[in-house]
């Protein structure tokens, strides 16, 4: 190995630097390309994730609109049919008290158990009106299988109090 002395090293320090320029001269212009395209590829992903927003929103808004419809749906009928099972109760209350023994005991008890299964209805119809949207959907549920259980039950007690 032979070394470099004095005036061969400054003219090879002077070769490396010179092409080490040039390569990152070069190398600029690249860079530059591919800077362009990849603020390109930056924008048009940021341009779709805006109109995937965008059309995510108008999906919500819709949904929680369907949800806000089919909420008072469900508040209305629930309305309608517990003003028609009311109007029932105080023939069933008559039929109750004209009962006696164990059948007017079984018929007062049931009379209490609609009264409890009422008030469960109105607290849930209640609390529909206040969920969130994410909610509604359960609460919506909870309404209406309350409703149908209301019902059976003034069915039932309406036919137990007939014999």
């Amino acid at each position: 190995m032979s070394a470099i002395s004095g005036p061969g090293l400054k003219s090879a320090i002077s070769i490396l630097l010179a092409g080490g320029l040039v390569l990152a001269g070069g190398c600029g212009r690249k860079h530059e390309g591919a800077v362009s395209d990849v603020e390109t590829a930056g924008k048009t992903v940021a341009e779709a994730a805006r109109d995937t927003a965008h059309q995510a929103a108008d999906a919500a808004k819709d949904a929680a609109e369907k949800a806000k419809v089919a909420t008072n749906e469900l508040l209305d009928r629930a309305r309608s049919e517990m003003e028609e099972l009311d109007r029932s109760l105080p023939d069933l209350e008559r039929k109750a008290r004209e009962l006696k023994g164990k059948a007017g005991a079984a018929s007062r008890r049931q009379l209490e158990e609609l009264k409890r299964q009422d008030e469960e209805l109105r607290k849930s119809v209640q609390d529909l009106k206040t969920q969130a949207a994410d909610k509604l959907e359960a609460a919506r549920a909870d309404v209406d299988q309350k409703l149908e259980k209301l019902k059976k039950a003034y069915e039932a007690a309406a036919r137990e109090m007939k014999r």
